[in-house]
């Protein structure tokens, strides 16, 4: 085919012996999709640039599934008229932008550099960095690439563009003189396009868009970007499938919907949320049989209504167990520890959590030798309890007594100084603190609220009441309140007293089931009316007025003593 060489521009089809043009394609009213009701080639004198018109032309095709051009939108492409060719045995596709013909290269052309040697082409490609007149595309890493820099003032890295241009080879390297560059479709556009067409009950279908999404990862730059979208699809995928099997009390398909969880996203705790919807079992069979199975294999338990890792469940088994204890049952807390410590392999934390629940026992019963044993202690004397205080609380430095409750036991210190349990009991208790190293003791109400917040940041606090309490030799205020433990209801009381001229501040903290309210109350407000809290002058060891140390104080004058008269002194 002759190339005219009459006009301004010469012919950008670029065609040689080598590369004829189909006839038959031109002759043929339908040829693999092309709908040709009127083709007449010839050269239009009108044109500046001389080139082949095609008339009433529809053009069905593009680029294989990877490159981003077939998904753009018709009227998203700067180009308004296409026409095709074969060349090398294969269709190939030619654009017209600014009355220049440019070949749409594929992305398997640039295996095949020669091929494109001396083309001018349209490239789909995804910009990178700019320097020194030189331009690098992430999906052409081996193309040296040039453009005019007001191609890429308003650029950024990341964009997609179509580039046009010449491309060469010269020694083996591959250059593209670009001469032009077109806005593209964002990735997210090109993603939405290929699943606009997808019905949303085509699991398969939108599950192989996904494929597809993460084989552009690979050709693109933005790797992370495409990777992530897929997934994305395939977690629509699941829940979709997920709600339409509920709706279907479809087994088979959440069977399905697991096995994508497995092998697409590698994520095992969601199948295990999704094989574990109650409905599954309400249905049962050998479906839900099968569920299990998947669970097993997975090494997976089922606990509390959920299928979770064996780890997830025994942790989860110990909350529950723990929260069941009595307050003062040392056996069932020794049982709970040596059943931790023999999980060792699979329970998470199991050491400190068989600490914690000896630590309990210890504190219900500190002569437990079980107990004992397991955090390095000597046996307990038979017949006694070990380390037991017995009597009244006494403060060596603020001189603070405070008399056991009667009928209470004392026993070892509950987030205190000293502690006093009711032995009718499981849950009853009072404890004492002394508050030391407060900086202003006159500032009562800061101090309170500074020991009522540690109340309130219990689960589901909730305020009872406030009240004064009388104190003769300074200020002291109670609160009542509850909150929750565990799986039960507690009720608790705070007082704090101070005695500004001792120096001195308590806190007192009772603390009992619901029942027992009332009861643990009134022994709080009969221990308060017993407290001691002496003032500083009267502690062993104070300073009076006539003491030489204290400031201000005349010194007593020192008395020689004399010798007694005897006889060698009278001689």
């Amino acid at each position: 085919m002759a190339h005219p060489q009459g006009g301004k521009n010469k012919v950008r089809l670029l065609l040689s012996p080598a590369q004829p043009v189909s006839r038959s394609w031109l002759v043929s009213p339908v040829r693999r999709g092309y709908m040709l009701p009127a083709i007449i080639p010839f050269w239009s004198p009108r044109m500046r640039s001389h080139r082949l018109l095609v008339t009433s032309l529809l053009f069905i095709g593009g680029l294989a599934a990877v490159d981003p051009i077939q998904h753009a939108p018709v009227h998203d492409r700067p180009w308004k008229e296409t026409f095709g060719m074969t060349l090398k045995g294969k269709d190939r596709t030619y654009v017209v932008y600014q009355d220049n013909s440019y070949l749409l290269a594929q992305p398997e052309d640039l295996a095949d550099p020669a091929f494109l040697h001396g083309k001018d082409l349209v490239v789909a490609a995804k910009l990178g960095r700019i320097a020194n007149g030189t331009v690098t595309f992430y999906n052409l890493p081996k193309v040296v690439s040039s453009g005019p820099t007001e191609l890429w003032r308003t650029r950024i890295d990341g964009d997609n563009l179509y580039v046009f241009g010449r491309f060469t080879l010269a020694a083996g390297v591959q250059y593209f003189a670009i001469t032009a560059a077109e806005t593209a479709p964002s990735d997210q556009q090109i993603i939405e396009k290929k699943l606009a067409g997808i019905p949303a009950d085509n699991f398969d279908a939108r599950l192989a868009a996904a494929a597809w999404a993460r084989d552009m990862g690979v050709v693109q730059g933005n790797r992370e970007f495409w990777l992530v979208a897929a997934d994305n699809i395939i977690s629509q995928v699941v829940d979709d499938a997920v709600a339409k099997a509920e709706t279907a009390k479809d087994v088979a398909l959440i069977l399905k919907a697991m096995g994508w969880c497995q092998d697409l996203l590698r994520d095992i705790p969601r199948a295990a949320r999704i094989g574990s919807a109650a409905w599954i079992r309400q249905v049962g069979g050998a479906g839900a049989e099968d569920v299990a199975k998947y669970m097993r294999r997975w090494d997976l338990e089922f606990y509390g209504g959920q299928w979770r890792p064996r780890g997830e469940a025994l942790a989860q088994e110990f909350q529950d167990r723990f929260a069941a204890i009595g307050w003062r049952d040392a056996e069932g807390y020794y049982k709970l520890g040596r059943w931790a410590d023999a999980n060792a392999e699979v329970l998470p934390r199991s050491r400190e959590l068989s600490y914690r629940a000896y630590q309990s026992g210890f504190r219900a019963n500190n002569s437990h030798n079980g107990i004992r044993r397991e955090l390095g202690m000597e046996a307990a004397k038979e017949g006694g309890d070990a380390g037991s205080q017995q009597g009244e609380f006494k403060d060596t430095l603020s001189g603070i007594s405070i008399p056991t409750p009667p009928g209470w036991n004392r026993a070892n210190p509950i987030g205190g100084d000293a502690t006093w349990i009711d032995p009718a009991s499981d849950t009853a208790y009072i404890t004492a603190k002394v508050l030391r190293n407060l900086p202003n003791l006159t500032d009562f109400a800061g101090i309170w609220a500074s020991q009522v917040s540690s109340a309130q940041g219990k689960a589901e606090f909730t305020s009872i009441a406030e009240e004064k309490l009388t104190f003769a030799k300074g200020q002291a205020k109670l609160l009542r309140y509850s909150y929750r433990e565990g799986r039960y209801q507690r009720i608790a009381a705070l007082v704090v007293v101070i005695n500004p001229a001792g120096n001195s501040a308590l806190r007192l903290d009772a603390n009992g089931a619901d029942t027992e309210a009332e009861a643990v109350t009134k022994q709080l407000n009969e221990l308060f009316a017993q407290v001691i809290i002496p003032d500083a002058s009267s502690l062993p060891g104070a300073k009076t007025d006539s003491d030489p140390k204290k400031p201000g104080t005349a010194p007593i004058p020192a008395q020689v003593p004399q010798p007694e008269p005897n006889g060698d002194a009278a001689n």
